[in-house]
């Protein structure tokens, strides 16, 4: 503490710092509010796979759209959706961004390297290009397309 106040960092300006950091965090959080409305409302149309996410208790929605946003905009998205259909108790964020990484570069190599727009289609609707399991959540790429899902129970290993 000594150190931190002869640098100015006394309990006054911490305190002012918080609310700051605070603030911001509100902020942050109304844009990823608007972020979530915005992916569902491009989904509105006909589902790629002809499977509707909200029947089969997933979110799903494009990832060149999601690839788009700015990376605190996914992360938090994708921690939302991670905790909504987690069933582990909520992820640890270390380890959502290395989730978030790993689904950032399966979504470029989707696009061959190329920042993706909203316009720009995947390479090849094949297989997925990513499948990850995170505090009780699968999260996968495939078709263009993320999707966060309950992870089917884990198999219990014979005594």
């Amino acid at each position: 503490m000594p150190v931190l106040a002869a640098e100015g960092g006394d309990a006054r300006n911490l305190a002012r710092l918080a609310a700051r950091l605070a603030r911001a965090n509100a902020a942050v959080e109304v844009l990823v509010d608007g972020a979530e409305r915005y992916l569902a409302l491009r989904d509105r149309g006909p589902p790629a796979s002809g499977i509707d996410a909200k029947t089969v208790g997933a979110k799903t929605f494009d990832a060149n759209s999601f690839a788009a946003m700015p990376e605190e905009i996914r992360l938090r998205l994708l921690l939302r959706a991670i905790d909504r259909f987690g069933h582990e108790g909520p992820a640890e964020l270390g380890k959502v961004e290395a989730l978030l990484s790993a689904l950032d570069q399966a979504v470029a190599e989707n696009t061959g390297g190329r920042r993706p727009s909203s316009k720009s289609r995947p390479r090849s609707r094949l297989a997925p290009r990513l499948k990850q399991t995170l505090a009780g959540a699968l999260v996968s790429l495939a078709d263009g397309r993320i999707r966060i899902a309950p992870a089917p129970p884990r198999r219990r290993r014979p005594d």
